[in-house]
């Protein structure tokens, strides 16, 4: 069915949570393989430090599936700064972990901080990173490790940096392609009826049926109105009005396949199209949307409302020439016949 739906939940912040937990699993997985080394380099210090990083990960994750993205991502990008921080004036520079800093810049940049805290942790940063620059070239590393190990450590550090930057690009592109894909989702949908809008109708029409020409093959077109829609809004507001409208198109979703074109045309008026190989049962599928209506109760608090719908029914066989304006006016010529004869009926004429 060519039918739309905007998401119940916000995707953005869905996706952040998602790049923040990978973040941190990444931690708990990559620290306990690191401990070792960390124990070889000899610094208590640095070592104790990691054993509660990977701990607090675990929280941090936890405190992101409580919604406290902004309190998880502040505990853990403190605690990896102190950690980097007291690596470098540890080992010096030479091993690497001075690189953190600018990853951890990125992870303040999106994380969901307001401007003034984001501000101030990337001067925090600063301050750090030139602090244990100056600390590395002034004085001597607190702890002698040797080359080897130092040459380890720099090379894990540039592998684990040069994902951190791979993965936040990937995440940010995904949220781009996310939000384009949702920007034409509420472009081409009726918000209210999930099904697609007037707009998208025609457009889709004219991709289908450009010139109106004899090969474009057979074309139905349903248009229908529920009965008496306005003694609904009268009765009991537009909230229960709007209600029914959704009933409604869930009905009308209900009896479309994949290649039907269901669209809210504007109102409680709906367009239901078929083609090719669906047109020569259009007509009996008119009947069972009706009697779906018919039968169906549609409820709204304590409201239960039983409803018709009138169809008008314009089929246009294979090899006939008409383009869609003519289609679109005579099926809607139909419906008007379809109220005027008394409604809850299909009238239909194939042109």
């Amino acid at each position: 069915m060519l039918t739309g739906r905007l998401p119940k939940t916000d995707y953005e912040t869905k996706q952040y949570v998602h790049q923040a937990n990978l973040v941190y699993i990444g931690t708990i997985v990559s620290v306990p393989l690191l401990l070792p080394v960390y124990r070889m380099m000899g610094n208590m210090v640095v070592f104790t430090l990691n054993i509660i990083i990977f701990v607090v990960s675990f929280v941090v994750i936890w405190l992101n599936t409580r919604r406290k993205h902004a309190l998880a991502s502040a505990l853990f990008i403190t605690l990896v700064s102190v950690t980097s921080f007291t690596a470098v004036i540890a080992y010096g520079s030479g091993v690497g972990f001075n690189l953190y800093f600018f990853n951890v810049a990125v992870l303040i940049i999106f994380s969901k901080w307001s401007p003034m805290f984001k501000t101030i942790g990337i001067m925090a940063e600063i301050a750090l990173i030139i602090g244990a620059h100056i600390h590395a070239l002034v004085l001597d590393p607190m702890t002698v490790a040797s080359q080897s190990l130092l040459t380890t450590m720099f090379v894990v550090n540039v592998i684990l940096n040069m994902f951190g930057i791979v993965n936040s690009s990937l995440f940010h592109m995904n949220i781009a392609r996310k939000a384009n894909r949702l920007l034409g989702v509420m472009a081409t949908t009726d918000e209210l009826s999930g099904l697609t809008n007037r707009m998208t109708l025609n457009w889709t029409l004219a991709e289908i049926n450009p010139t109106a020409s004899p090969s474009t093959g057979a074309l139905a077109v349903m248009m229908m109105d529920i009965d008496h829609f306005k003694i609904v809004n009268d009765t009991y507001g537009h909230v229960c009005g709007d209600a029914v409208i959704r009933q409604f198109s869930r009905i009308l979703k209900s009896h479309g396949t994949e290649d039907d074109l269901i669209a809210r045309y504007g109102g409680e008026e709906f367009t239901f199209v078929m083609f090719d190989d669906d047109v020569k049962d259009a007509l009996i599928r008119a009947e069972r949307i009706r009697l779906a209506v018919k039968d169906h109760v549609f409820v709204w608090n304590n409201v239960r409302l039983s409803l018709t719908v009138s169809i008008g029914l314009a089929i246009k066989t294979e090899g006939r020439t008409c383009t869609n304006e003519e289609i679109l006016t005579r099926a809607d010529q139909l419906l008007y016949e379809a109220k005027d004869n008394g409604r809850d009926r299909v009238v239909t004429e194939t042109k």
